[in-house]
């Protein structure tokens, strides 16, 4: 509104019609208000088509590389069609052309003799009337830019004075407006460091409240950690303790069968020594399968015992993962 005021006033000063003046105010002011965009319109058309551009440009390739083969495939059939059709159209205007070109050589050559002398007649003719008209049009033609060179001196002279005048006009106004916007810009720009000053203390206040509150958080959390880690810690102490003792009394139990085996193996060897003394490769034979046999149950309980031990240790893995 103050520089629609100071075109005003700069035009009313320059002996400008009041309603002219206001007329042009107005048209000005509808023009930037519906006519001229604003840097968030341009944020938004260039978002808008951003958006539009990429969903486009997605579709479009798709088609481009469909159509792009469609039209390869058409254009190899059509060109293969194209060959043969001017194959044979080249052959039939090759004889027709050779036979038009030997009954019209006389005729071209008789039609160019006679347009040769009326064209010269014709040229003749236009060069003098062409002379004629360019010595009228050369006279008049001084006579009217002498003319409009003493319109345009005497126009350049009233134009220069009249914008010298609304030169300086339009200077002092400006010079009025811009000491305005300075004083409106020391003031907005007073007011929004103060803003921005209070803006910064409330911030600094909410972010040293969320610092204790997160450190409190924090603690509670630690203690609430280290509380489940003592606990986990005496769980799994207590299954490791009880799986020892299992441990030990299956490896004990499995000593003791071993030592009966054993023992049974070596009554059934004393037995058999008497009645195999004689036979030692039999002897031997017997005593063989009597120790494979028992070292396979021996490998059967261990492997058992072995898998037992995995077994607790993937548990106890699994308790302790985070």
């Amino acid at each position: 509104m103050d520089s629609g005021l100071a075109l005003y006033n700069a035009l009313v000063k320059i002996n400008v019609p009041h309603d002219a003046a206001r007329d042009v105010v107005s048209a000005l002011e509808h023009d930037m208000s519906s006519a001229l965009a604003t840097k968030s319109d341009f944020d938004v058309l260039r978002n808008a088509t951003r958006g539009d551009m990429e969903t486009f440009r997605a579709a479009s390739k798709g088609d481009f590389e469909v159509f792009k083969l469609s039209i390869r495939s058409d254009f190899e059939a059509f060109k293969a069609a194209m060959r043969s059709e001017f194959d044979a159209f080249k052959a039939a205007s090759h004889s027709e052309f050779d036979a038009f070109r030997a009954a019209s050589h006389g005729e071209f050559e008789a039609f160019t003799a006679e347009m040769r002398s009326k064209f010269e007649a014709l040229k003749t003719e236009m060069h003098s009337a062409f002379e004629a008209f360019t010595a009228e049009m050369r006279s008049k033609f001084e006579a009217l830019k002498t003319e409009m060179h003493s319109a345009f001196e005497a126009f350049t002279a009233e134009m220069r004075s009249w914008f010298e005048a609304l030169k300086a006009e339009m200077h002092s106004a400006f010079e009025a407006f811009k000491t305005e916007i300075r004083g409106e810009f020391e003031t907005f720009t007073a007011e929004i460091h103060t803003e921005l000053e209070a803006f910064k203390v409330e911030i600094h206040t909410e972010l040293e409240a969320f610092k204790v509150e997160i450190r409190t958080e924090l603690e509670a959390f630690k203690a609430e950690i280290h509380t489940e880690l003592e606990a986990l810690k005496a769980e799994i102490h207590t299954e490791l303790e009880a799986f020892k003792v299992e441990i030990r009394r299956e490896f004990a139990a499995f000593r003791a069968e071993t030592q009966r085996e054993f023992q049974a193996v070596r009554t059934e060897l004393e037995s058999s020594r008497a009645a195999a003394k004689a036979d030692n490769v039999a002897l031997r034979e017997l005593l063989e399968t009597k120790m494979a046999s028992l070292e396979s149950r021996i490998v059967v309980k261990l492997g058992g015992m072995v898998a037992a031990g995995v077994g607790v240790m993937a548990a106890l893995f699994v308790l302790l993962r985070p």
